[in-house]
């Protein structure tokens, strides 16, 4: 499976490169190649485009014409320098997704164009890393021919007390550790924020809490291990 890889940003500046002050530096590209790698295809492409719509129609095309599936990663959000979406209207794509409820992740693009799917991602990093375990790791197997496309869950007691007012389900940073009676439980990252990317190998997997539940110590909560959804 060929997967073309476009970020987007004119803050944003190669690894090793000098940085001004109001830059950083892209991380989600390499990110999510090796995430690509991980699942056993392969990221023919990995490009990055400047805030205007001429460099996103011309790395669009490029990834188009030569992958099975494209990720997009920022510029899909309501701002004036979020240029993705009119880009994918202007090839012709049809949107067939736009935002979901769940955090870290809500800005999220999916569109097919001449058959092959796009899927538009959150330029912050957890965030990205988030929706490519959950939304698009699921896409890669199916498009691959596997016959596991979603891997187990397993329900497993949560070590926090995290009261819930929010309208989307959170995804937490967790590890499964092993309690006193040797059972598992699961142990949130102190900072959950979504440019905290020391919190994602850190992480054994994602928690899934409910929107609007409060979560009480050791509540049982659904626990995707990432060593098999992002394999």
């Amino acid at each position: 499976l060929r997967v073309g890889i476009l970020t987007t940003g004119d803050e944003l500046v190669a690894p090793g490169m000098p940085r001004a002050p109001e830059q950083i530096y892209n991380s989600n590209g390499p990110m999510l190649a090796a995430l690509v790698r991980g699942l056993g295809a392969l990221p023919v492409h990995v490009l990055h485009a400047r805030d205007t719509e001429a460099d996103l129609l011309a790395a669009f095309k490029t990834l188009l014409a030569d992958c099975d599936l494209v990720l997009s990663v920022g510029g899909v959000s309501v701002g004036e320098r979020d240029l993705v979406k009119p880009a994918l209207a202007t090839l012709g794509g049809e949107l067939s997704l736009w935002k979901v409820r769940m955090k870290p992740g809500k800005p999220v693009a999916l569109a097919q164009i001449g058959g092959k799917p796009v899927v538009s991602l959150p330029g912050n990093p957890v965030s990205a890393y988030a929706v490519f375990a959950m939304l698009v790791s699921p896409l890669v197997r199916r498009m691959q021919g596997r016959d596991e496309i979603f891997p187990p869950v397993s329900l497993l007691p949560l070590r926090t007390e995290r009261p819930r007012q929010d309208s989307r389900e959170e995804f937490l940073r967790v590890q499964r550790r092993v309690a006193d009676d040797g059972s598992g439980e699961l142990v949130a990252y102190g900072h959950q924020g979504s440019g905290v990317i020391s919190s994602m190998p850190w992480a054994t997997g994602l928690a899934r809490l409910p929107a609007d539940v409060q979560i009480n110590d050791m509540d049982r909560v659904p626990y995707y291990d990432l060593r098999h959804w992002l394999a």
